[in-house]
């Protein structure tokens, strides 16, 4: 079988060629723009982590200084008393 179509009996021509390469670029592309859509999910899962877990830090540091709080009524009520007992 001869491989001969004309263009000095090379198999593929130039055509071919960037075909190939255009054809590889294209694969090359979309998977980057995978790898990169992969990352943004990530980064975003992250952001929400660390979002929640800001939001409970807060939420504990709340009920910190409520305690605190009625701590310091208690502590206030029982000096109302000791003064009231004095006098």
């Amino acid at each position: 079988m001869n491989c001969f179509n004309g263009n000095g009996g090379n198999k593929y021509n130039f055509a071919d060629v960037l075909q190939y390469f255009g054809q590889w670029l294209n694969t090359t592309g979309d998977t980057i723009t995978l790898i990169g859509q992969a990352i943004a999910l990530e980064s975003d899962r992250q952001q929400q982590i660390s979002d929640q877990q800001d939001k409970e830090q807060q939420l504990l540091d709340q009920q910190r200084t409520q305690q605190q709080i009625a701590e310091m009524q208690a502590q206030i009520k029982q000096l109302q008393k000791q003064i009231e007992n004095r006098t």
